[in-house]
């Protein structure tokens, strides 16, 4: 990076502890843009209303549903790529694209090896994500309703920040003659 400065610069609540994606890209993520070893994707759903509906539901069911927008960082054509940033906000993910472009990639290009470039991404992104250690864990949510949810709720009740809202739901049913 070129210096401490840009770290200000940093979009918020985008970048996440590098981590490997081992599944292979399907046809549900589509390409909006790639530079060098990054590439931005994006969830294009099924076309079909019934298939779309039934995935939606299977990922509130299971509570996995991921953020539409990604940035990815691959060190070559065989390697498995390690997603370094996740969004709900198309804004947001296009901010943090360009912050890479700017910051990251022309330092890139002065090193040569694939393996030192990959550990290079992987450190500053590891700061990067360090430097919100003072933020509470719901501040570092990738989901901007939990995000909201949780600074309401700390402004009426005084929970300390390192304490993490948990939402939960009964899965008991409820018997009307008991």
């Amino acid at each position: 990076m070129k210096n401490n400065s840009s770290l200000s610069s940093v979009p918020k609540n985008v970048f996440i502890l590098p981590t490997a994606v081992d599944t292979p890209l399907s046809s549900f993520w589509i390409t909006v843009h790639q530079v060098d070893e990054f590439s931005l994707l994006r969830l294009q759903g099924p076309e079909n209303q019934l298939f779309k509906s039934l995935l939606n539901t299977l990922a509130s069911v299971f509570d996995s549903k991921q953020p539409p927008h990604k940035i990815l960082f691959k060190r070559g054509e065989n390697a498995v790529p390690l997603q370094i940033a996740v969004s709900e906000s198309e804004k947001t993910i296009e901010a943090a694209w360009q912050w890479i472009q700017e910051n990251i990639v022309p330092e890139l290009r002065k090193i040569n090896d694939p393996f030192d470039k990959e550990s290079w991404v992987v450190e500053q992104i590891t700061m990067i994500v360090g430097n919100t250690k003072d933020m509470s864990a719901d501040e570092l949510s990738t989901d901007e309703k939990l995000r909201n949810a949780s600074r309401m709720f700390r402004q009426t009740f005084p929970i300390p920040v390192s304490e993490r809202l948990v939402s939960c739901m009964s899965c008991v049913p409820f018997i009307d003659d008991i």
